[in-house]
C-alpha cells in the first residue's frame, strides 16, 4: 500500500514539474530569443577577433519558415563566448545559436590557421549544427554580410541555400561543413576545399534601384558600372586548405576541375577551347572512379570519369558528324590535362582537396598503420593520371550529320 502511494506521489510530483517547465516553452518565451544566422569573423584591433553576428528577422511563424530581413551585432573579443557575453548587456533577448548555418572567416584568419583555434570552442553547448557550411571571405566577414544584406529584403535562409545550388548545377563553387572540416583534419585523410566570396561596392543593387526610382530619379544613375542589379556579394570558386590552413585559391573554372576530380561534380557548363574557337558543352558526371596503388611507400593512381555532354555553343558546326573522328579524342585530352594540371596546383601547396587519401586509407587494416604511413608527407611525391570519356547526346550526332 504504502508503495502505491509513493508511487503516485512520485507522479503527481512529476505531472507538476512538466507543467511548471511547459510554461517556459510557449510562444511568449520563444519571442525572448535572438537567433543568429550567420557568424562572421574578422582581425581584431584590441582584441583577437572582431565577431559580427547576423541576426534572422523578428517574425516568423515557425522553424522552417522565416521571414526576410535580418540585423546585424558586432564586438571584439578573443573567443566567441567572450563577445557573446559583451553583447548580451546590449540587447533584451536572449541569444540563441540553434539556427546558425554558416560561419564566415576573413581570408587572413584562414591564412593564419586560426580557425582550429576558433573551433576548438563548445559548439556544442551553444548548439550550434555541424553542418553549418564554412565560407572564407575575400574581403572582410562584415563586408560580406553587409553586401548580402544591401537589397534590405533577402531572406537569409534563401542565400544560403543558393550557395548549395550553385555547387550541385555549375560545379564552380566548392561548399564544404564545420562537421568536414573537422573530420579532415582529424582524420588526415583529405583536405577541404571551402566556398570564396567577393564584395562588390560598385553593384548597384536592386534595393537602391527601387529607391531611387520611387524618389524619381535615375535608378542606374550616372554609374558606368556594368554591374546592375542583384546584392554586393558574391560567392565562387574555392579556398584550398592544408589542414587548418588556407593555401591558395581557385577561380570558377579551376574549382569545376576540381569538383571533378573529387567527385563532387554533378552538373555543370564547361567551355572548351578548339581551333575553331571557344565551344561551350553542358556536362554531367555519370560515374567516377578512382584507384590507388602503393609502392615502396610510394602512391600512384588514376581517376577514371565519365561525363555525358551535350553542346550549348558550337562554333565548329558540326560537331556531331566530326566526333568520332576528332573533337571526342581533342576534348577528352583537353580535360585530361586540365584535371592533371589542378592536381598540382593541389600537391603543390600539399592539400589533398581531391581527397585521394580517403581511397589510399582504405589499404590499411587499421588506424595506427594508416598514421604511422603518414599520408601527408608521402603525398608530395604522389603521382596521378586522368581517364576521361565524353559521350555526346544523339541528338547532337543525329542533327550534324543531316
Amino acid at each position: 500500500m504504502r508503495s502505491k502511494l509513493r508511487l503516485t506521489f512520485a507522479n503527481i510530483l512529476a505531472a507538476a514539474s512538466l507543467l511548471v517547465f511547459s510554461s517556459c516553452l510557449n510562444p511568449v518565451s520563444l519571442d525572448n530569443y535572438a537567433y543568429v544566422a550567420t557568424i562572421g569573423v574578422d582581425p581584431g584591433k584590441e582584441y583577437k577577433y572582431d565577431i559580427t553576428l547576423e541576426l534572422q528577422g523578428e517574425n516568423f511563424s515557425n522553424a522552417d519558415e522565416i521571414s526576410s530581413g535580418a540585423s546585424i551585432l558586432s564586438d571584439e573579443g578573443d573567443t566567441l563566448f567572450e563577445v557573446i557575453n559583451k553583447l548580451y548587456q546590449r540587447l533584451p533577448t536572449e541569444l540563441n545559436f540553434s539556427r546558425t548555418n554558416v560561419f564566415v572567416f576573413n581570408k587572413e584568419i584562414a591564412e593564419s590557421g586560426a580557425i582550429e583555434e576558433f573551433f576548438t570552442l563548445s559548439l556544442d553547448k551553444l548548439r550550434i549544427r555541424s553542418s553549418s557550411m564554412v565560407v572564407i571571405s575575400d574581403c572582410s566577414a562584415r563586408e560580406f554580410l553587409g553586401g548580402r544584406m544591401a537589397n534590405n529584403d533577402q531572406n537569409i535562409n534563401r542565400v544560403h541555400e543558393n550557395i548549395y545550388r550553385d555547387a550541385l548545377i555549375s560545379g564552380n563553387v566548392a561548399v564544404d561543413s564545420v562537421a568536414s572540416l573537422y573530420e579532415a583534419c582529424s582524420g588526415g585523410r583529405f583536405d577541404v576545399g571551402l566556398s570564396y566570396c567577393f564584395f562588390d561596392s560598385e553593384i548597384i543593387t536592386d534595393a537602391k534601384q527601387r529607391d531611387e526610382a520611387s524618389q524619381g530619379n535615375n535608378p542606374i544613375g550616372d554609374s558606368k558600372s556594368e554591374r546592375i542589379g542583384g546584392m554586393q556579394i558574391y560567392v565562387g570558386g574555392a579556398a584550398i586548405f592544408d589542414g587548418w590552413k588556407m593555401v591558395g585559391t581557385f577561380d570558377f573554372v579551376d574549382t569545376q576541375y576540381l569538383s571533378l576530380a573529387s567527385g563532387e561534380f554533378r552538373t555543370g557548363s564547361i567551355a572548351v577551347p578548339l581551333d575553331e574557337g571557344k565551344t561551350v558543352v553542358f556536362a554531367e558526371l555519370d560515374e567516377h572512379k578512382i584507384s590507388v596503388d602503393i609502392k615502396d611507400d610510394k602512391v600512384t593512381g588514376e581517376i577514371s570519369i565519365t561525363l555525358s555532354i551535350s553542346l550549348e555553343q558550337d562554333t565548329t558546326g558540326n560537331m556531331g558528324a566530326q566526333w568520332d573522328g576528332k573533337y571526342k579524342d581533342e576534348m577528352e585530352k583537353f580535360f585530361e590535362t586540365e584535371l592533371k594540371r589542378v592536381f598540382s596546383r593541389c600537391r603543390d601547396v600539399n592539400s589533398d582537396a581531391i581527397g585521394i587519401g580517403k581511397e589510399v586509407s582504405k589499404k590499411f587494416t587499421s588506424a595506427a598503420e594508416w598514421e604511422a604511413f603518414d599520408w601527408k608527407n608521402k603525398y608530395q611525391d604522389c603521382e596521378l593520371t586522368f581517364d576521361v570519356e565524353l559521350i555526346l547526346s544523339d541528338y547532337y550526332i543525329a542533327v550534324t550529320r543531316e
